[in-house]
């Protein structure tokens, strides 16, 4: 089964889902008793689901079937809400903790309004504060480096109102970023702020992940040219692929006073709005640093508007013919539908292990509801035709980022025959470049570190006499990590173009370095097949050399091979002046005499 650690989302909810469905296998059940913290995430996903499918039922199903459906989902919902209070105990319902709560002193807030960071100062059971105090906290706060402006006064819950400030969010970015990481001591700074700089920092690791598109928008409201029909656009990036549980979790952390000027009240929809926001600042800040040629002064083609588009993608206003600009706002909008938004339907790629013929298999995978898993050929020909073309526009997306997935010769869509290399490359690199597109990636564990080969001498003999002149068969390989290679082993790897062997359960990469050292030390001792004891205790002492250093393995049954494992019984400092003689012991006296 895969490790905790490489098991992805989809393949973790499968298996809970046949724990609830009295269809998991003991070693399933043996790895969620192991992973309680994976076992009750995967729960909480589940019920929402189920809720998600009741509250779906409930409005769409009719018919005589209607109650059985029903009182199915709601027996569903209350078995997983069963089990999560048995691994988690019963929901503890209480108020906020008077100590966590500063009761009467106005702090530093923030609120959102698009494109803007609105500061003003309130609290629990606190008088608002005037400018005066509000540009102390601020200034407090390292915030008055920043072009403040005056803004209308915040409503604080209808009984008061609270002056404010208000900034660009370009111009407030870096600083708000800051603000996540004050010091909860800090009792001046409200929790809207806070808030703010884990939103912030969210949208800077989607932006570092590449997940943002650009997106083409006409302003409106504003006049439009009579002559010409012209209209103003403006480039603004959108938040691609968001990570649904991170979104779900800044949401519910939401505090009132950050929602204060929005016009949004759902927190998931006020959340995403605003990482979008924050999102497309970002990202035009840094199209700013980038040197570009000058705009065409009067776009009226397909192609100025184009050059125009990517010469302002930091979000400037341009004109240009609506026809035109109208087209490209609505080919720009299709093209990024599959990736705008969380990713709430996410597709597998599993990488399964070599077969017997070296062979190894990428198969995409879809969610199948309560089957779990099944190839996404499948998903798109069994599943509604919505969710079906979720999963065509996903598929098409991918074999985009994995060109391997277009290679004849599969027996369905969405599954190929990697080679060696193809295989390490998912498995390194690519796959990483997958997450980040809003896929789960499931591969064999790899161990990225490299493995030192050590020469391994097995002794063979069924003589129990012991003696310098003895001889004994042996047989020379090299080992790597936990495996033994014959010389012939070694030639095979050697002629891949990505060798790999599996050790201790993971994978590892074979230098073609080492492979070829190893290959020549088996050669120069391929015509030692018997050696006499004092022979092997010179190998086995390095007084032959070593060609990669360090000791030898020693591997084998009988006196040869007893004989050479003593020698790893040696004290690093032996006695020098054993009993009864008179004088003292050179180094390689003391070993000989300790080994004796």
């Amino acid at each position: 089964m895969t490790s905790a650690s490489t098991m992805s989302r989809a393949e973790l909810d499968r298996i809970v889902q046949n724990y609830l469905d009295d269809r998991a296998s003991d070693e399933e059940a043996d790895f969620l008793e192991a992973n309680h913290a994976l076992w009750s995430d995967s729960l909480w996903r589940l019920l929402e689901q189920a809720d998600y499918a009741l509250e779906k039922a409930r409005q769409d199903v009719r018919g005589p079937e209607r109650a059985s459906v029903l009182n199915d989902l709601e027996d569903q919902c209350d078995h997983i809400d069963e089990l999560i209070s048995d691994l988690n105990g019963p929901v503890v319902v209480s108020g906020p903790d008077p100590d966590a709560v500063v009761i009467g002193t106005a702090q530093l807030q923030l609120s959102w309004s698009t494109g803007q960071i609105i500061a003003w100062a309130g609290g629990h059971e606190a008088e608002p504060a005037d400018i005066e105090a509000l540009q102390a906290m601020l200034d407090a706060h390292d915030g008055t480096a920043i072009s403040w402006l005056e803004n209308d006064p915040v409503d604080i819950a209808g009984r008061s109102e609270a002056v404010s400030l208000a900034s660009p969010l370009t111009s407030a970015l870096g600083w708000i970023l800051g603000l996540g990481n004050v010091s909860l001591d800090d009792d001046t700074l409200g929790t809207s702020a806070r808030w703010f700089g884990l939103a912030a920092a969210f949208a800077v690791e989607l932006v570092a992940q590449g997940r943002m598109v650009p997106q083409l928008e006409q302003f409106r409201g504003g006049r439009r040219s009579v002559k010409g029909g012209l209209g103003t656009y403006h480039v603004r990036w959108a938040a691609s692929v968001m990570d649904r549980d991170k979104l779900d979790a800044l949401a519910d952390a939401a505090p009132g006073a950050a929602m204060a000027v929005s016009d949004r009240k759902d927190r998931k929809e006020f959340a995403g709005a605003v990482v979008a926001d924050l999102t497309d600042a970002i990202t035009r800040i840094a199209a700013l640093q980038i040197e570009v040629p000058a705009a065409p002064e009067r776009p009226s083609t397909k192609n100025d508007v184009g050059e125009t588009i990517l010469c302002r993608l930091d979000g400037s206003a341009f004109q240009a013919p609506t026809g035109i600009g109208n087209d490209i706002v609505q080919r720009m909008g299709r093209w990024a539908q599959s990736v705008t938004g969380t990713a709430n339907t996410r597709l597998l790629v599993k990488l399964n292990p070599p077969d017997e013929d070296d062979a190894w298999l990428a198969e995409v995978l879809a969610p199948g509801g309560r089957s779990g898993l099944e190839p996404v050929e499948v998903a798109m020909a069994t599943a509604s035709q919505t969710k079906s073309k979720t999963f065509n526009r996903q598929i098409q997306r991918l074999e985009r980022l994995f060109p391997a997935l277009l290679r004849p010769g599969g027996r369905r869509r969405g599954e190929v025959i990697l080679s060696q290399d193809e295989a390490w490359q998912l498995m390194s690199d690519m796959g990483d470049s997958l997450v980040n597109a809003g896929f789960d990636v499931a591969v064999p564990a790899l161990n990225r570190k490299k493995t030192t080969p050590t020469l391994r001498l097995t002794t063979e003999s069924s003589e129990t006499v012991v003696g310098a002149q003895q001889l004994a068969d042996v047989r020379w390989s090299a080992v790597f990590g936990d495996v033994e290679l014959t010389a012939a082993e070694i030639a095979q790897l050697a002629s891949e173009a990505r060798p790999m062997i599996k050790s201790q359960g993971e994978w590892i990469e074979l230098d073609k370095v080492d492979l070829a050292a190893a290959a020549e030390a088996l050669a120069d001792r391929a015509d030692k097949t018997k050696m006499s004891g004092a022979e092997m205790l010179r190998h086995a002492l390095g007084l032959e050399g070593n060609p990669f250093g360090g000791q030898m393995s020693i591997a084998g049954q009988g006196w040869a091979a007893d004989l050479l494992r003593s020698l790893n019984t040696l004290p690093e400092e032996p006695e020098v002046t054993p009993e009864g003689f008179q004088g003292e012991l050179r180094s390689y006296q003391a070993d000989a005499h300790a080994w004796l």
